[in-house]
């Protein structure tokens, strides 16, 4: 059966989530920080998941580091669900960022001005 991956059978690597998924959420919070990786887009119709995660992410105390590398559109619902963990916790929150159009519509917002955010560049 041909795998997707160079790492020899029986290695795992650590929480490393299938961005191959269309639409979708990941976590980890087994480093020093808690991540929360968006694949796809975010909107109304799953925003629900991203916020339980995002959420389950500050109940650890840990950093938050909201993964959107692998995001292709979000809409006011996700920077919403930032925001409110923003005001209502005391955990710090980094964003990463890949694509100008996430990067544009969060410089819009103004959520640099609130959040620190990381650009990657291809």
């Amino acid at each position: 059966m041909p795998r997707d991956t160079d790492e020899p059978v029986g290695k795992k690597s650590p929480a490393q989530p299938d961005f191959r998924q269309a639409n979708g959420f990941h976590y980890d919070s087994s480093g020093e920080e808690a991540i929360v990786s968006a694949v796809g887009e975010v909107d109304l119709a799953n925003v629900s998941s991203f916020d339980t995660i995002l959420k389950k992410a500050a109940l650890t105390h840990k950093p938050i580091r909201i993964d959107l590398t692998h995001c292709t559109y979000l809409d006011s619902t996700l920077i919403n669900s930032i925001m409110n963990v923003v005001s209502k916790t005391h955990v710090l929150l980094r964003i990463t960022v890949k694509t100008a159009t996430v990067r544009r519509v969060l410089e819009i917002v103004g959520m640099d001005k609130v959040v620190p955010i990381d650009y990657i560049e291809d």
